[in-house]
């Protein structure tokens, strides 16, 4: 069982990331080692996954491409962008990822 104070800290650093994104689009090129399945949030794996979708495409990555393709993260992408501002992505990227690597340690254990 996960303390819900990492599952917190952890939430808090995907949505970063996410933020992160959405104000510097171009971010992406250094984020070859994130997949969608590296977040635990739901609405941040899908968002991802969406962002992910866009980039390989060349498309545009913001509020209303990621909107159209899933109209029920607007609200989520509308206050996730209200609390974060000018975020340093490095951070938040690597600590996701290693999040990621904890709990799928932490599933093979307890197998």
């Amino acid at each position: 069982m996960q303390d819900n104070g990492i599952i917190k800290t952890t939430t808090e650093n995907e949505r970063a990331l996410i933020a992160c994104i959405l104000t510097k689009p171009s971010i992406m090129e250094q984020l070859d080692d994130i997949t969608s399945k590296d977040f635990l949030n739901y609405d941040c794996e899908r968002c991802y996954a969406i962002i992910e979708t866009l980039f390989e495409r060349g498309e545009q990555i913001d509020i209303v491409s990621i909107s159209t393709v899933d109209t029920t993260l607007s609200v989520f992408l509308v206050e996730l962008l209200a609390g974060y501002t000018g975020l340093e992505h490095g951070y938040y990227a690597k600590t996701v990822k290693q999040r990621s690597v904890l709990r799928r340690l932490g599933e093979i254990g307890s197998e």
